[in-house]
């Protein structure tokens, strides 16, 4: 197994947290009332409202709304409801993953905090977020601590199992995706070029595949309940093609 001190590809559900931090993000506050009604996920004992779901939806597609602007509507509309179910896979894998780490007893400082902050987020974002979430510093290191031990979980599982990368995974990989490698001119670059990215590649999927190998059980144990609001997908319905057209006089070609 490889053990070493490089920094792993921080998964999307954990930055996920970053921007859920504009919301409650997984109230676990025994004295809120909340109605049963607004919940729309529960793990265990923390929950996610429909308001900090909608909220965290809205902000979602003002990022993404510049590139959806570019596509014809019907696209529109499937891109928008596949983001809806991604959100959700995201909160729902991010809570499962705070409850593990938790039960594994992970403990961060406020040192490891500022060092999580430090490489994740702008100079003086803390500050912003404290001001923007009219909440105390406290507060939101309480919230970023829950990252920090996500984050820890995941390293562990993938100290424990990542596997070398030889150069023999390497050069199988630019054997396999030489035709994606094309530059403008559709020269394909030498191994020698982009051995760094490759490297990168495959450890990002290999990553991947490690932490699914970790939320799958956590997921199956959990306690899980759903009530999201309802995402459309049907499939955008093509306009149909006009018949072809046969010799001059003759009728449509069906």
């Amino acid at each position: 197994m490889l053990k070493n001190c490089r920094k792993y590809a921080l998964p999307l559900m954990v930055l996920l947290s970053l921007t859920l931090l504009v919301t409650a993000c997984g109230n676990n506050d025994a004295e809120a009332e909340i109605d049963e009604e607004e919940i729309v996920l529960r793990v265990n004992d923390r929950t996610i409202t429909r308001q900090e779901y909608e909220e965290q939806l809205e902000e979602q597609k003002q990022m993404v709304g510049p590139q959806l602007e570019q596509v014809p509507e019907e696209q529109r509309e499937m891109m928008e409801a596949q983001m809806e179910m991604s959100l959700q896979e995201q909160m729902k894998s991010r809570l499962v993953l705070l409850e593990a780490a938790l039960d594994e007893g992970i403990e961060v400082t406020d040192e490891d905090v500022d060092e999580f902050a430090d490489e994740h987020l702008q100079p003086g974002h803390l500050d912003q977020l404290v001001e923007q979430l009219g909440i105390t510093e406290e507060e939101l290191y309480d919230r970023l601590r829950e990252d920090v031990a996500i984050e820890r979980l995941i390293s562990q599982k993938i100290d424990e199992d990542a596997e070398e990368i030889t150069e023999e995974d390497m050069r199988q990989h630019f054997d396999m995706h030489q035709q994606r490698m094309e530059g403008p001119d559709g020269e394909v670059p030498e191994y020698e070029e982009v051995e760094d990215q490759i490297r990168m590649e495959l450890e990002q999927q290999q990553e991947q595949e490690i932490i699914e190998q970790l939320l799958q059980p956590l997921m199956e144990e959990a306690d899980i309940e759903e009530n999201w609001p309802e995402v459309d997908m049907e499939e955008p319905v093509m306009p149909e093609a006009p018949p072809a057209e046969g010799p001059e006089g003759a009728p449509p070609i069906e």
